[in-house]
């Protein structure tokens, strides 16, 4: 799970739409929510019940403003949302401190858990900590909380972890037994239950097992001189699977970790007490990042993030096209890579998510202005877009899904459940899908989709219908609609690649439109129609 944290100091007012390229073939489309409940919202990850309930974890921040002729910083809270099985908000939790530290987003939830009718949480909390009835007070910057709660929002427990020193938690499991397992790292000294750590200067990655009730049963962590940081923990046949990065030179267990360049990812597998089984390393010169990892019932590996310069396997050279590209890899059960695939552009590609079902994984991340895969390139349609992809076991691509607006989407959790795909995020503006709408002139919305998986039945709206020239264009572009999208009602948008309006027309009749667009800045544009029936987003180029 990846940990975002976003500076908002300036309220950005977008009119941005959030659409499916090509979703007909192989996602059906069942509900989005979108829920707002400050400025900033940000989801960060999602659970499911076997009933299809969805609780969903992540941040709220309220707008900083002027108090007695001084700009008072924006607080923000820890939410949990439950949803029902049709995209209904049923009940919301908040959580954290009442006092601002910083225009940052300091207070958040990580990860979700449901299970027998019970909610387990993690986040990170600053200062003073309100959980319904638990108070818990940091030692210094950041510290970690993990709490249980019933399925109806009641508190059961809530601890705190941490020292004086930022301490970060980015993911959780349960095993069985329903004990809790998180990840994450630490700095300087810690406090887990009647444990204290001492982790030197730089930030060390622990694991660390507490008991259903809450109860510390040990904690692991890393020692040396570079940074180490968990960031995924998955469960599965009787192991604890481990993805996280390290810097330099760094020890887990009895193994020291070398870094080959700046940043490169560590794969470990230990047994249930917390034993270290086995320890891989994957990385080349520059920045290798991990994001999420999951593990089959034979042990074998699935995990995907990003990187940046060269990654060698197997005597074979990928290469970043651009500033971060995609890395998806498979490891075996006795840690070995099986594969690996890179993808991406120019810009910043990055896979967040995986999950799998029945040797089908399904990987979902961002990127920005194209994305290049298996020798085709998939443009976004505006900064940056949320891609979807399906791989068979030996990381052969089934399909690939974009979506997108001309403004900013963002991905953080993936669940597959009962061939649903639920899929959580936050974007900027105005989110329109099918019949659903929603305009928001907040710095940031969060949003869940649920999908079902397997091809849609009804037939959608060619595209044909829409023509739009000359592109690219100087002074003038003329638009001409056939078929549905000529016979209805309609609107029609012109959008730069922020997300701002540049024109506008409603309640449209005829089937040509002429758009005069002298007076545009040189650059990348989007036309948006939109009827009863139609739906469709054209980039075009205006110079």
């Amino acid at each position: 799970m990846r940990k975002f944290k976003i500076l908002f100091q300036v309220m950005l007012v977008l009119n941005f739409t959030l659409v499916v390229q090509g979703y007909s073939q192989h996602l059906n489309f069942n509900w989005v929510s979108t829920l707002e409940e400050g400025n900033a919202d940000i989801a960060r990850a999602v659970s499911i019940s076997d009933a299809g309930e969805v609780y969903m974890i992540g941040a709220s921040q309220e707008s900083g403003h002027s108090e007695n002729g001084r700009m008072r910083t924006a607080n923000s809270d820890i939410v949990i949302n439950e949803i029902t099985n049709i995209g209904k908000a049923s009940w919301t939790k908040k959580a954290g401190s009442s006092i601002g530290h910083s225009n940052a987003i300091d207070e958040y939830g990580t990860d979700i858990i449901f299970k027998s009718d019970y909610l387990y949480i993690t986040g990170v909390y600053n200062y003073q900590g309100r959980f319904d009835g638990a108070e818990l007070m940091s030692k210094g910057l950041e510290d970690i909380f993990i709490g249980k709660y019933r399925k109806n929002g009641e508190l059961i427990w809530m601890k705190s972890i941490g020292g004086v020193s930022q301490d970060l938690v980015y993911d959780m499991a349960l095993d069985s037994d329903d004990n809790i397992y998180i990840t994450g790292s630490i700095q300087h000294d810690a406090q887990f239950g009647d444990m204290l750590i001492s982790a030197g200067d730089n930030a060390q990655f622990f694991i660390a097992k507490y008991s259903s009730g809450g109860d510390l049963l040990w904690c692991k962590y890393s020692s040396g001189n570079g940074r180490v940081v968990g960031k995924s923990v998955y469960i599965s046949a009787g192991n604890i699977y481990i993805a996280g990065e390290f810097t330099g030179n760094s020890t887990i267990g009895n193994n020291t970790l070398v870094s080959n360049g700046q940043t490169d990812i560590f794969l470990a597998k230990m047994d249930l007490d917390g034993g270290l089984k086995q320890i891989t390393t994957v990385g080349g010169e520059e920045e290798d990042r991990v994001e999420s990892m999951v593990a089959t019932n034979k042990g074998e590996i699935y995990f995907c993030g990003s990187f940046t310069g060269f990654i060698i396997h197997q005597e074979k050279i990928m290469q970043s096209n651009g500033l971060h590209d995609v890395l998806l890899g498979k490891l075996s059960p006795n840690l070995t890579i099986e594969w690996m695939n890179t993808y991406g552009g120019v810009g910043m590609d990055v896979a967040h998510a995986v999950e799998i079902v029945d040797d089908e994984i399904v990987v979902a991340g961002t990127f920005e202005k194209e994305l290049r895969l298996n020798g085709e390139s998939h443009w976004s349609f505006g900064f940056t877009d949320i891609f979807l992809v399906d791989l068979d076991s030996k990381g052969n691509v089934s399909w690939l899904e974009v979506i997108g607006g001309a403004g900013q989407n963002h991905v953080t959790d993936l669940r597959l459940k009962n061939n649903e795909l639920y899929l959580s995020g936050f974007f900027i503006g105005d989110i329109n899908f099918n019949d659903e709408s929603s305009y928001s002139e907040k710095a940031s919305s969060s949003f869940l989709f649920n999908f079902s998986l397997g091809k849609k039945e009804e037939s959608q709206p060619s595209i044909s219908d829409v023509v739009i020239y000359p592109n690219p264009a100087k002074s003038n572009i003329t638009i001409r609609l056939t078929g549905e999208a000529a016979s209805e009602l309609k609107t029609i948008r012109v959008l730069n690649t922020g997300g701002l309006i540049r024109y506008e027309k409603q309640s449209i009749e005829s089937e040509v439109l002429d758009i005069n667009t002298e007076g545009y800045s040189p650059g990348m544009y989007f036309v948006e129609v939109q009827s009863q029936s139609t739906y469709f987003l054209r980039k075009i180029i205006i110079m």
